[in-house]
């Protein structure tokens, strides 16, 4: 162990040796990002109150920034003691970003350990569209010491901690703080099976915060405790078969329970994939969440939700296509609006060369709300049709010149006209790497 520790001093240090590698590198890049909302309204014909005459009108709001930024780093020692530096600098025509990183890796025969320092700040200029986010800054720490049991086995410890802080606090932007610990467990045997296990403990602070213009407008403390345990385990024989079971489970206890209640929550993520030949895959996929509170409330109230899928795929070269039916669903213990179903078919292409990587999916389906029959419905949600498209594509224009794009587009078609709407995320970088 004091061997171990001393690796990790010198990693630190990072002297200036001969046999330390040092590999400086950068990129500037120039990118636009917008998203656009289109919705309707209801504008009333006649001033006449007892009027029922209305007519709708589309509104359309997008929000466009343009920005440049600039990176250096620097990765120092090899894969088995070193680490890696970055600092980036984003300017665009609404925020000014800046982000640091600092990562370390220490390695022997029996021992790992891995370690970074991430601090984010983001400053948002005066005559913007968002004026009225609060600048704010974020320190993230992450540590995970891993030490050999035997040759399929290592146990380790895990820390993480968070920290953020809003130039000018409100109801919404509350000054905070997080900490985890946990105690991980990785098995191997052979390639063709392993489990992951975790189990820890955190806690989360939150300064209480007062409204100046509502000195009653007290902002919940949202501070709590939490105990997590993750499994997730794989069996893949390099035959027809493979099967993986993902688990998570977190109880939350709340410190202020006349906020929020405490709460447990569930998610478990099987997968089955059944190879047909070296062309064809067949692949059921489910994700279920359960989220339990120990006191319900009309905020915040039991639910299960989830997807489950089944998905067809034929690869070609370096191309796959796929095509799944996909039923989605929300669920509550008590009749509720928010209930509904949702079955859907995903259609997806994927492909890769030397220059490029595209990544396509598109999902057309109809989601059907719980129709409540009682006076105390509100009519708050109507069924709708949906069309989400995603678009991720990358390409090499000129050797260490790349170009990234990213699309998301959303619209809805709904049974009640004026609920209609359409959600669109676009955005796009040209990266200059050196």
């Amino acid at each position: 162990m004091r061997r171990f520790v001393l690796l990790i001093l010198m990693a630190s240090a990072v002297p200036a040796a001969a046999e330390i590698a040092w590999q400086p590198r950068g990129l500037v890049e120039i990118g636009v990002d917008s998203f656009a909302q289109i919705f309707r309204l209801t504008d009333e014909v006649s001033l006449n109150l007892t009027s029922e005459e209305s007519v709708l009108r589309t509104e359309t709001d997008v929000y466009t920034e343009l920005r440049g930024a600039g990176q250096l780093g620097l990765a120092i020692g090899d894969s088995r003691n070193g680490g890696d530096l970055r600092a980036r600098l984003s300017y665009g025509t609404d925020t000014i970003r800046a982000n640091a990183l600092a990562r370390m890796h220490v390695r022997d025969s029996r021992q790992r350990f891995d370690a970074e320092v991430e601090i984010d700040g983001r400053r948002f200029r005066d005559d913007s569209d968002l004026t009225l986010s609060s600048d704010f800054g974020e320190v993230r720490t992450r540590a995970h010491w891993r030490r050999t049991v035997n040759e399929s086995w290592e146990l380790g410890l895990r820390a993480q901690g968070e920290m953020t802080r809003y130039e000018q606090q409100s109801l919404f932007e509350i000054d905070n703080e997080r900490v985890d610990v946990s105690v991980t467990s990785e098995l191997r045997s052979d390639l063709d099976h392993w489990l992951d296990l975790e189990a820890g403990i955190g806690r989360r602070w939150a300064v209480d915060y007062t409204d100046p213009e509502n000195p009653e407008a007290v902002a919940s403390i949202l501070a709590y405790d939490r105990f997590t345990g993750l499994a997730q385990w794989v069996f893949d024989g390099g035959g027809r078969w493979r099967t993986s079971l993902s688990h998570w489970i977190e109880r939350r206890d709340y410190e202020d329970e006349a906020q929020r209640s405490s709460l447990w929550n569930l998610v478990v993520e099987p997968e089955v994939r059944l190879r047909l030949d070296e062309d064809w895959d067949l692949r059921w996929r489910t994700a279920i969440e359960w989220l339990d509170y120990d006191t319900s409330s009309s905020t915040y109230y039991d639910i299960a939700l989830g997807r489950t899928g089944m998905a067809l795929t034929r690869r070609w070269r370096n191309y796959e296509w796929g095509v799944e039916p996909r039923v989605g669903w929300l669920g509550t213990p008590v009749p509720n609006e928010d209930e509904y179903l949702q079955p859907s078919v995903v259609f997806s292409f994927d492909g890769f060369g030397e220059r490029f990587f595209i990544s396509i999916q598109e999902e057309i389906g109809h989601r059907d709300y719980r129709t409540l029959a009682t006076a105390d419905a509100l009519g708050l949600y109507s069924d709708y049709w949906f069309l989400r498209s995603t678009i991720l594509a990358s390409v090499t224009v000129y050797r260490d010149t790349s170009l990234e794009f990213f699309l998301s587009d959303e619209p809805e078609s709904h049974r009640s006209e004026e609920d209609d709407s359409r959600l669109t995320l676009v955005s796009a970088t040209l990266r200059v790497s050196f």
